[in-house]
């Protein structure tokens, strides 16, 4: 009795240990994919840790046009997302005031600020493919800026603006930009 309660034992500990332990598999049906696009993701999430990142992609018959529109679809894209960071930052700071709708048109603004910002945008990656029967090139780029080059001129550029440092509240929406600098700087410093 002891030692079929002692194998019956093993029997589960070693069924468990595969169980788990084994290679995932998809579901029936499904494989596993990547593309290009989301291995520029992922490579800015590892190798990117402190650049805001931008990925476009373009497909034409001409390579030259296909990697131009590409490039223009990534800064759009970074532009995009670290404007909606910037908002988010702002608005976080000022979603519980009274005058939230005083403050709202210059987070607003300051978004839009933020595109102009975006001057040291670097090419870090371009993945060009080939395809043959529709002679036509596919094409993926990474963009990438620094954040805290980025915040600073931001902040710069928020304070030279008399009209926004001029709207209710400006003073609090600052301090969370600052804050978002202040992370990013200790973030670095690990």
């Amino acid at each position: 009795m002891k030692k079929t309660l002692i194998m019956s034992m093993v029997a589960i500990s070693v069924s468990a240990l595969i169980g788990c332990g084994g290679p995932k598999r998809a579901p029936s049906g499904y494989e596993e994919v990547t593309s290009p696009a989301l291995e520029l993701r992922k490579k800015c999430q590892k190798d990117y840790k402190d650049f805001y990142c931008g990925i476009g992609d373009e497909v034409s018959s001409d390579e030259y046009t296909a990697t131009t529109f590409a490039e223009t679809k990534a800064r759009a894209n970074m532009s995009t997302s670290i404007a909606t960071l910037v908002k988010r930052v702002a608005g976080i700071s000022t979603s519980n005031t009274s005058e939230k709708d005083d403050v709202s048109g210059a987070v607003e603004r300051i978004g839009e600020e933020s595109k102009n910002d975006l001057v040291d945008v670097t090419v870090q990656e371009t993945k060009i493919l080939y395809n043959k029967e529709e002679k036509k090139y596919h094409v993926y780029v990474m963009v990438t800026t620094n954040k805290k080059d980025f915040l600073d001129k931001l902040k710069a550029r928020i304070n030279a603006n008399q009209e926004i440092a001029a709207l209710a509240k400006t003073k609090q929406i600052m301090d969370a930009i600052n804050k978002e600098v202040e992370s990013t700087e200790n973030f670095l410093d690990r």
